[in-house]
């Protein structure tokens, strides 16, 4: 017997399902067959090292699942999203899981049970969608979820087998579904307006894909079902996402950043020989491991924390009764916990510490050097301090952001009764990004303005007919809604982000620069929150980019024109 034959005999009889279902039952057997064709090939004098290899490998067949079996059993429940918005862009942090075709299709034949002609179709295209989701790094399940919104995948098409409504105002036709969900795919990750243009969630890339429609025959917007059904379908393949909205542990990181720069402009020093209270410890001189710990995950929203800090003992005790995870599960946000100390995990076996005047001084999260005793996850919180999106229709808005008891109306300027007010050369629609913005900030601070009525109000108390779109005119709609500001011409990076950590918005003047992310020529955007070097933009064109951004890109689009920091 050759020796090619030996092993594929050998690893047949390793593999075979028979084995894995008697597991080591089946050894003896295998070892007598394994013993006979080595005897055939080599004799006896390899025969002991071979046996002991052939007994590892079976066991690793018997207690490893394969791939497939090992991602269906995975508790992803951790990787989804902790509120009702999912990202879709698989390679981003925070995004939804990317299944596998046995998962994807273990999902479809629960979540579509009782729809044959839909589950017949789903099977039929879950291999492209897995390919597509590989390829492009479009979630899988997100396209399944747009298919079954746009045409019931298939089952009442009017376009074909463009089951994803993808190009069809451009007379796309596509000879089968595969081939739509590749076009579909690649526009969305390659395309103008979507991936390319940092729109990464179901919200972001419903604005584009299907703006201010409803779905024939259903009360409920397009983001919305899309979410939905990607809920009930991760949810069939055994992975059950959160509901909860608020603090997730980006915010912790963001917030341990923040602090221990904060304490070290303040020259703050170690102690523990006195009980610290939070948030109060932001006006002392002294800071300990666990009173930082504590003021961190107060000001991500876990309100619990105010008043005495928490000592390391009762982090040790875990009285809050959060999540124990393993060594192996770390992820940045967890607290590690020790006999005597207490420090946040950052990612990449590096940790923020204030234990130590030396800890203090560092410019950089530390390397960890030690095994912790007991590693605890915050479990996501609700609280009305928090900042996030939430779906929520109005007179030219169809969502809301919430920060620091405000609560901002996200106008956009072609949506609304006003759209049509006459302003500058055009109209609000085509030119009022400025009295939008204003509306945008104003509203967290009260104002019942709307874009149409600020501009109004603004003719009246000026005595001007019209307004040109313009910094000086911007800044008349600011006193108009009764908002303070600083004006600057040109803004720091420095200066912007001091700015908005103090909870307070922006309205900003930008151009077409880092690959029109905001606009194609010039415009103002509503500056709102601010997490690490992300900031929250709330962008009066519909059709741009609206959500987290880096504060660079904000700065390159600057590039020295006008911003009014709200000072109120």
């Amino acid at each position: 017997m050759a020796m090619g034959g030996f092993f594929k005999k050998a690893l047949s009889s390793i593999t075979s399902k028979k084995a894995k279902e008697k597991g080591f039952k089946s050894l003896k057997v295998m070892l007598n067959i394994t013993k006979r064709a080595v005897l055939q090939t080599i004799g006896t004098v390899m025969l002991p090292i071979i046996i002991i290899i052939l007994i590892l490998v079976t066991i690793a067949s018997i207690v490893i699942p394969s791939m497939d079996e090992f991602a269906n059993n995975v508790d992803a429940s951790q990787l989804l999203p902790t509120d009702d918005n999912y990202i879709v862009k698989t390679d981003e942090e925070g995004a939804a899981p990317a299944v596998s075709k046995a998962q994807l299709d273990k999902g479809i034949n629960v979540w579509l049970k009782s729809y044959s002609g839909m589950r017949k179709n789903a099977l039929e295209v879950s291999s492209a969608l897995v390919s597509a989701q590989d390829k492009y790094k479009v979630n899988a399940v997100f396209m399944l979820a747009i298919a079954r919104v746009e045409c019931g995948i298939g089952t009442n098409s009017k376009h074909g087998y463009n089951w994803w409504s993808f190009g069809i105002q451009s007379g796309y036709n596509y000879n089968s579904p595969d081939a739509c969900v590749n076009s579909a795919a690649n526009g969305i990750a390659n395309g103008s307006y979507y991936f390319t243009q940092g729109k990464y969630t179901v919200n972001e890339i419903g604005e584009v894909y299907c703006p201010d429609s409803d779905i024939a025959g259903q009360s409920q917007p397009w983001q919305e079902n899309v979410r939905n059904y990607m809920t009930d379908l991760y949810t069939a393949m055994g992975i059950t996402p959160t509901s909860s909205a608020g603090a997730v542990q980006g915010d912790i990181i963001s917030k341990a950043k923040e602090i221990m720069e904060y304490a070290q402009s303040k020259n703050m020093t170690y102690s523990c020989s006195s009980s610290k209270s939070i948030p109060g410890l932001k006006n002392g001189k002294y800071i300990d491991c666990s009173s930082y710990v504590s003021w961190v995950l107060y000001e991500s929203g876990y309100t619990e924390f105010k008043g005495p800090q928490h000592s390391s003992s009762t982090f040790n005790s875990n009285t809050m009764k959060w999540k124990s995870v393993k060594e192996s599960e770390l992820k940045a946000g967890d607290i590690l916990v020790y006999s005597g100390h207490v420090e946040i995990y950052a990612g990449n076996n590096q940790i923020y510490n204030a234990g130590s005047n030396r800890a203090l001084r560092k410019k950089q999260p530390l390397k960890r050097t030690r095994k912790f005793e007991k590693a605890l996850r915050p479990p996501s919180i609700v609280n009305s301090s928090t900042a996030g999106s939430t779906s929520k229709k109005g007179n030219g808005y169809t969502k809301t952001y919430s920060k620091n008891g405000k609560t901002y109306k996200e106008f956009k300027q072609s949506r609304g009764s006003y759209s049509g007010v006459k302003y500058s050369s055009g109209t609000i629609a085509n030119s009022g990004c400025g009295p939008t913005s204003v509306s945008i900030v104003a509203s967290g601070y009260g104002s019942k303005y709307n874009p149409g009525t600020l501009v109004s109000a603004a003719k009246s108390k000026y005595g001007v007919s019209n307004f040109a779109a313009s910094p000086e005119s911007t800044a008349k709609m600011l006193k108009t809604a009764k908002l303070n500001y600083k004006r600057y011409t040109g803004i720091s990076k420095r200066q912007l982000s001091s700015h908005l950590k103090k909870g307070k918005p922006a309205v900003v003047s930008v151009n077409s620069s880092c690959n029109a992310m905001f606009t194609g020529a010039t415009h103002y955007i509503a500056i709102l929150d601010i997490k690490g070097d992300q900031v929250y933009v709330s962008n009066p064109n519909p059709k741009k980019k609206t959500g987290w951004v880096n504060i660079s890109n904000v700065i390159t689009c600057n590039s020295g024109r006008a911003a009014f920091l709200i000072t109120n």
